[in-house]
């Protein structure tokens, strides 16, 4: 089992990442920043099921 720190580190990481994304977003259209925005929701998503998939089937 992955400790509860790590996992906390791993979003603080991803946090981080979508924040600096969104500071280069500032220069695109409205349109554009939704779109980015529903991708990185996604993304943390499709991460956050990753981790808990290794969880339950660690091989």
């Amino acid at each position: 089992m992955l400790p509860v720190q790590q996992i906390q580190l791993i979003f603080i990481t991803m946090t981080v990442q979508i924040q600096h994304q969104l500071l280069l977003m500032q220069s695109l259209s409205i349109a554009q920043q939704v779109l980015v925005k529903q991708y990185i929701s996604i993304e943390q998503k499709l991460i956050v099921m990753l981790i808990l998939w290794k969880e339950v089937y660690p091989y």
